[in-house]
């Protein structure tokens, strides 16, 4: 089963999110990942009780299964852009488990 990666980013340092983002999406490669949903929504269809959720940055990531999804986010390769994120960005991820 395909495994989801769900984060809901806000920068708080752009330019570091931007290095950040130079050499994540290359180790989300190389775990078999792909991001499925640009980060910003094109149009709000619906909202509970007049709502104001408007993620900066929401991102869908793919997987082949949890357990490589698992290996990408705690990997030698992941955790400089890691901390790079964590330096330039509060960060609310999670990972489920999806449908082949």
């Amino acid at each position: 089963m395909f495994a989801y990666v769900v984060a809901n980013i806000t920068e708080t340092d752009p330019e570091g999110f931007s290095a950040y983002r130079s050499v994540a999406l290359k180790v989300v490669k190389e775990y078999g990942g792909k991001t499925l949903i640009e980060p910003s929504p094109i149009a709000r269809l619906e909202s509970l009780d007049k709502s104001e959720w408007e993620p900066q940055r929401l991102v869908i990531i793919r997987f082949p299964d949890v357990a490589t999804a698992k290996k990408w986010h705690s990997s030698n390769e992941y955790a400089l852009p890691k901390a790079l994120r964590w330096a330039s960005a509060r960060t609310e991820m999670l990972l489920y488990e999806g449908r082949d």
